[in-house]
């Protein structure tokens, strides 16, 4: 059973909004502790000799990535497909506790049909489709080990997208939200082989950061 990718995800390092729980949607910046957590993820990852660097094109994400490639020589390939699940607009500059973003979030952890929007969010089909078309984008890479730096609840649907595959639910994603925690430059490893498809090697490895 040959291996035929490797592909390491690397949540971003901490941000504001991780912090103080405010919703600021792809303008969420590193904090100094983020860019200290990026710094040291770096070395990890260019210990692995990865052969490309994607990134989500959000700031965090790119400012993450950019440590990175200082250590690897890697070119960054930003991409849209690796993106933050994208929240309600509403909901931007609300903090956690706030009424609005608790009644939002409990109407959306509610519904367990795939095409359920509350407002304008992304729905789970929407994130579902767009998993599946990243996994596809990182099989067909020419690279044969790739790093991707991503965000956490996109990590989640990823994963799950890997684990379930097709019989992924809302209710499964949900449920991953609630309770895998992903930290800051956290590593996930996966891999492809053409008889078993993707499989998850490792999940949210902080052990960098210890």
């Amino acid at each position: 059973m040959a291996v035929l990718k490797h592909v390491y995800l690397v949540r971003h390092g901490e941000t504001d909004s991780n912090v103080d729980g405010i919703f600021r949607g792809r303008d969420s910046a590193l904090t100094d502790r983020g860019r200290e957590q990026a710094r040291i993820v770096a070395g990890r990852i260019g210990r692995l000799n990865v052969e490309a660097l994607v990134s989500s094109t959000y700031p965090r994400a790119l400012d993450t990535a950019g440590a990175i490639a200082e250590v690897t020589g890697l070119m960054v390939e930003p991409h849209e497909l690796f993106v933050e699940a994208k929240e309600a607009s509403a909901l931007r500059g609300k903090p956690k506790d706030h009424p609005e973003r608790v009644a939002a979030l409990a109407a959306m952890d509610a519904q367990n049909h795939p095409e359920y929007r509350h407002s304008d969010e992304e729905n789970f089909r929407e994130l579902s489709e767009r998993a599946r078309a990243a996994l596809d984008f990182l099989r067909h890479h020419e690279a044969a080990s790739l790093c991707v730096v991503t965000h956490g609840a996109f990590l989640r649907v990823l994963t799950g997208s890997v684990l379930f595959r097709d019989d992924f639910l809302r209710s499964q994603f949900v449920q991953m939200l609630r309770h895998f925690k992903t930290e800051n430059t956290g590593v996930s490893h996966i891999c492809y082989t053409d008889d078993q498809g993707w499989q998850l090697i490792t999940l949210n490895d902080d052990a960098h950061l210890l």
